[in-house]
């Protein structure tokens, strides 16, 4: 995973780089990166106002909602998050702090996999950076089931979303950097292409219309 000192500045990065890429699906809602960072953005504000800041405890009591998103994000751009704090005071080897961050960061997302189309699940594979780490990747899928079916009345449900993710990113591994190297492209132009073919091949999985 790249550095960066907190989940509030990775969030800002990708916001960057993704702008009106679907970040988030809630209901009838789609929220792009940008737009998810703006309001994020609105929280830590609040928050500030109220007395929030770096090495403060706030307690979220919330059920599975966007709400829950923007606030656990602006904590971590205020500094009040404790996830990498508590690895670090348990000494937590970097394979599993790694883990716990992007389970932490992404298990929502990955919850309401069934709901997303193509780009959406592609920038999730490769949040999580599963095209690179499979055995992280099966990691992270057994820490969302197993936050799935501690739900009371879903200890037996059947997690249709690790599956899914599965067959997407079979998919998507089948894209290679080597059309994009033919045509002269470098740097970030490779990446931008590589994940739009990837949305393509993910789409035509999923039967959906994928355009070019």
């Amino acid at each position: 995973m790249n550095e960066y000192r907190n989940l509030g500045e990775l969030l800002e990065r990708r916001a960057a780089e993704r702008g009106d890429t679907v970040y988030l699906c809630w209901q009838d809602e789609e929220v792009s990166y940008a737009a998810f960072d703006r309001r994020v953005n609105q929280v830590a504000s609040g928050l500030r106002g109220l007395g929030a800041g770096a090495g403060q405890q706030v307690a979220l009591l919330l059920r599975n909602c966007p709400e829950f998103l923007y606030t656990f994000f602006a904590c971590a751009k205020l500094g009040a998050v404790a996830v990498r704090a508590l690895c670090e005071r348990l000494r937590v080897p970097v394979k599993y702090r790694e883990l716990a961050l992007v389970v932490c960061l992404h298990h929502t997302r990955c919850h309401r996999v069934l709901e997303m189309r193509a780009p959406a699940i592609v920038s999730l594979l490769e949040d999580v950076d599963a095209l690179r780490n499979g055995e992280r990747f099966e990691e992270f899928l057994a820490a969302c089931e197993a936050d799935a079916r501690g739900r009371t009345g879903l200890e037996r449900h059947p997690y249709a979303q690790a599956e899914k993710l599965r067959r997407a990113r079979a998919a998507a591994a089948t894209v290679t950097a080597a059309p994009a190297l033919a045509r002269g492209l470098r740097g970030p132009q490779i990446a931008a292409e590589m994940h739009r073919l990837r949305c393509i091949e993910v789409a035509r999985l999923e039967g959906e219309d994928h355009g070019q």
